[in-house]
């Protein structure tokens, strides 16, 4: 799934090429496509400059460009890259230069919210939380459609009359995933009505409640997470022998495991944060 993940740009250059090699308009397309995803941190840095809204972090938005525009087209064209070189592949170059573009963007995506949170009031602060809460939504919903269930396909087609428990594996592996997702969504949606909350009123009772709740969910959904990495190894030991390749490792969710221990940790501080007010408020 990583390494899907980290190939987007790569079946990006797939895409235009295919276009470009059937000539005429699609040719035309594809170059039109290509100039397009290169110019989009460009002209996202443009826009922060006339809105007077541009960080200093925001100049990586230039190097993205770059990055995009000259990977995309070596990717392209790996040809000119690897030049014979039997030791670099295609898909070593397109999981190299796809790296190299997500830790620009990455850099980008930290430094820009770090410097935003540092100039923010606490209710700015809460509006970018939000902000965050619906990028990681739309990221793991777009996991699962646009990358896992794709390769759950590619895998059962691959594995067409292998050993009988191939394909019925590979769908419990995605149902697996399918329910981290779902369980990760479920506490960001929850966690996106506390924000709500908070920006009308930080202490109120419906605040504390929605926090209250919104701890059990994650505590619940972190059992539920850690309970089915350890099923998916003891269902797979007894049916090994129905699968070509049995893979056990001891593996844990851990990018939905850190968000939901930190959802946990900030609505138990909330809650802590209330008490501690009303106590002063009482000596007051």
């Amino acid at each position: 799934m990583v390494n899907g993940i980290l190939n987007i740009f790569a079946y990006i250059a797939v895409w235009l090429r295919n276009m470009s090699l059937a000539g005429g308009g699609q040719n035309a397309f594809a170059i039109f496509m290509f100039c397009l995803i290169g110019c989009m941190p460009l002209a996202g840095f443009i826009v922060l400059c006339i809105r007077n809204r541009k960080i200093d972090a925001d100049y990586l938005l230039l190097g993205l460009s770059a990055a995009l525009f000259i990977g995309i087209y070596m990717m392209i064209n790996p040809g000119y890259v690897i030049d014979g070189n039997a030791l670099v592949t295609s898909d070593m170059l397109n999981l190299a230069i796809s790296s190299v573009i997500w830790s620009v963007l990455a850099c980008y995506a930290v430094l820009r919210i770090v410097e935003s949170i540092d100039k923010a009031d606490s209710t700015q602060i809460v509006e970018i939380i939000k902000k965050i809460i619906c990028v990681i939504v739309v990221f793991t919903a777009f996991v699962i459609g646009y990358v896992s269930l794709p390769e759950l396909v590619r895998t059962n087609r691959t594995n067409a009359g292998a050993m009988p428990g191939d394909a019925g594996w590979a769908v419990i592996l995605f149902i697996f995933q399918l329910v981290n997702a779902a369980l990760v969504i479920w506490v960001l949606i929850r966690g996106y009505r506390l924000c709500n909350s908070i920006i009308e009123n930080e202490y109120s009772d419906e605040t504390i409640h929605m926090a209250e709740r919104l701890s059990k969910t994650s505590k619940s959904a972190i059992s539920v997470m850690v309970i089915l990495e350890l099923s998916k190894n003891v269902l797979q030991l007894f049916i090994m022998t129905t699968l070509s390749n049995a893979d056990f490792k001891i593996s844990l969710p851990l990018y939905e495991l850190i968000i939901l221990v930190v959802a946990y940790m900030g609505v138990r501080n909330l809650a802590k944060t209330k008490a501690i007010k009303e106590e002063n408020d009482s000596y007051i």
